[in-house]
């Protein structure tokens, strides 16, 4: 029976809906690549790694009210938190069932990759976004395409020939550079990790009518409506919020700090009841949600001002966004 990346799970449309059996963990929001179509490049928050033993607080409340799956990725790239291993061996331990992270990669040498197996790893997805050095270079802002392919290709000889059962998959978000790189990949690769996803790009916080602009797309992709993200996973951001969105680089989207309030009633709270009532009634408000769905690049409101501006860099970035 072959592989497969866990995609579309279940869930109820519901102001209320069941406490979700997935999450994702924001590690840090420090990234070493910068993807063209990514709003890293942009990323207004202020750069920093979760605090360890927090995390493990949350991770544990989690676990406590449902949640068997954690991923560790958000915005920033999981292995430049020097504990990752930790937080992996950490998750095991509590008795979570699945857990994952997605990476660029350049970092994911075999030693590395032994310890992450060894502290309980299952699955690894690497975000390579080209077939060839010269788009790698463009696409990820870093020429690392060699060096990723090195170290796939080690991890994927690695668990053959010691038998270990950990899925490999690669994801290529295609863009009109990139369009025809799909057999490189299938080239350099497919003898090593159990499936490569195709995804045409989509938002990642960056508006598509930018990526069109650019001559990176050459078309309009919507996002989900409804979004089902706000109604089966978690997200809890480096600073320990909890976020309604996996690619919210801003903070635009954070709902409630977790040290002042349980992650079970933050995820009941009335901030996310009304965005899932705004999704059940296909009337979105002004926030980030309505320009993914729309594919526009209206001037849009935070779902609570005073955490979006803790966040924030500098105290003038909030206050321009807010009374442009």
């Amino acid at each position: 029976m072959s592989k497969e990346l866990k995609m579309n799970r279940e869930y109820l449309m519901e102001e209320n809906p069941p406490f979700p059996r997935n999450m994702l963990m924001e590690l840090t929001n420090i990234c070493n690549h910068n993807c063209v179509f990514c709003h890293y490049k942009n990323m207004t928050r202020k750069k920093r790694k979760c605090n360890k033993e927090f995390s493990f607080y949350i991770m544990q409340q989690a676990y406590d009210n449902g949640t068997r799956e954690i991923g560790f990725y958000m915005i920033g790239e999981p292995l430049l938190n020097p504990d990752i291993e930790k937080y992996i061996k950490k998750a095991k331990e509590i008795g979570f069932e699945y857990v994952y992270l997605t990476t660029n990669g350049a970092l994911a040498d075999l030693e590395k990759m032994k310890k992450l197996i060894n502290a309980g790893l299952d699955s690894i997805k690497f975000s390579i976004n080209a077939g060839t050095s010269e788009h790698y270079k463009f696409i990820h802002g870093k020429d690392d395409y060699i060096m990723v392919k090195e170290n796939v290709r080690a991890l994927g000889r690695y668990i053959r020939n010691e038998n270990i059962d950990l899925n490999v998959f690669i994801s290529f978000v295609k863009t009109k550079i990139t369009d025809s790189d799909s057999r490189f990949l299938h080239r350099d690769f497919a003898d090593y990790v159990d499936k490569i996803y195709e995804f045409d790009c989509g938002t990642q916080g960056t508006p598509m009518k930018e990526l069109i602009e650019k001559n990176i797309v050459d078309k309009i992709k919507s996002g989900s409506m409804p979004c089902e993200m706000v109604f089966n996973r978690l997200h809890v951001t480096c600073e320990g919020y909890l976020d309604a969105c996996c690619v919210d680089a801003d903070g635009m989207l954070t709902v409630a700090d977790l040290h002042s309030v349980s992650l079970k009633d933050a995820w009941n709270s009335e901030i996310m009841r009304d965005l899932r009532k705004q999704f059940i009634d296909g009337k979105l408000k002004k926030n980030v949600c309505y320009n993914c769905v729309h594919n526009t690049n209206d001037m849009v409101y935070p779902l609570n001002d005073m955490l979006y501006k803790s966040l924030q860099k500098t105290s003038d970035t909030y206050d321009k966004r807010i009374n442009k």
